[in-house]
This record gives structure tokens, C-alpha cells and sequence, in this order.
């Protein structure tokens, strides 16, 4: 009877752990082998790679139902990066329970080789973008 020689399934769980962290490049966030770069609040401030051709998704708390909402402030340039599309996703609760919070899920297109500066604001009802309660600003290098 042969002995298996592989490796242990705690090794290889570590390498595939090890290989995740490895998209993280400096203070930014690199791509992802998929050309998908996903990013949250946490990397308000920070520069994020994405390869040309490749999408950002951006990923943002919020609760639609008071009225507040995310929109795109501005982008920099758009001949780098272009805005494709957005959608929320409500949390987990009952299924006849309203005002659920979620988030909201901005998809753009990594367009051209360039940088470009996206700001975003959550928009209190009735009031315009300049009147924003919060902020996300992440600087996009496309490559």
C-alpha cells in the first residue's frame, strides 16, 4: 500500500490564504487574477490598481428607505474610468420585514491606462450632491 505524499489540507488552505493577501499591493489594493477589484469603506482614502479592461466594484452601506442614497460626486477623468452600473443588495431579514439596510454596489469599467480620482457621496432626502453626509475618495491607477 502506497503512502499519499500530498500535501496536508492545512498546507494547502495556507497557500491558497497566502496567494489572497499576495492582490494586496502596498497602501493600495492591486487586481485581482479576474480583473475584478473589489473595495468597501474601509479603503476610503487609498489608491486601488485595476487592470485595463477590468472592472471596480465598489461596495457601500446603505439604507434607501430613510431617503439617503450613493451617488457618483465626480470621476476625474472619464476616458480611464467609466461608470457601468448600480444596484442594492438589502440585508438579511425577514422576508416581510421593510427598510431593510444593504449596500449599494457600484460597478465602472476600467477604460484607458491612466489614474483617476473617484468621489462618492451619501446624499441625505431632498438634498444635492454638495450636501453629502459622508464620503468615499479613492484614487484608481488603471495599468
Amino acid at each position: 500500500m502506497s503512502r499519499n505524499r500530498g500535501l496536508p489540507p492545512l498546507a494547502i488552505f495556507l497557500l491558497l490564504a497566502l496567494s489572497s493577501a499576495c492582490t494586496v499591493f502596498g497602501p493600495g489594493v492591486g487586481p485581482a487574477s479576474s480583473g475584478i477589484v473589489k473595495v468597501s469603506e474601509s479603503h476610503d482614502g487609498q489608491t486601488v490598481d485595476v487592470p485595463q479592461g477590468g472592472s471596480l466594484v465598489v461596495s457601500l452601506k446603505s439604507n434607501p428607505s430613510t431617503g439617503y442614497h450613493w451617488e457618483v460626486r465626480d470621476i476625474s477623468d472619464r476616458e480611464v474610468l467609466g461608470e457601468v452600473g448600480r444596484e442594492f443588495r438589502p440585508g438579511e431579514a425577514p422576508p416581510d420585514m421593510v427598510g431593510v439596510p444593504g449596500l449599494d454596489i457600484w460597478t465602472f469599467k476600467a477604460l484607458g491606462r491612466g489614474s483617476a480620482h473617484l468621489r462618492m457621496g451619501y446624499i441625505p432626502p431632498g438634498r444635492v450632491s454638495e450636501d453629502a453626509e459622508q464620503t468615499f475618495d479613492i484614487q484608481v491607477n488603471v495599468n
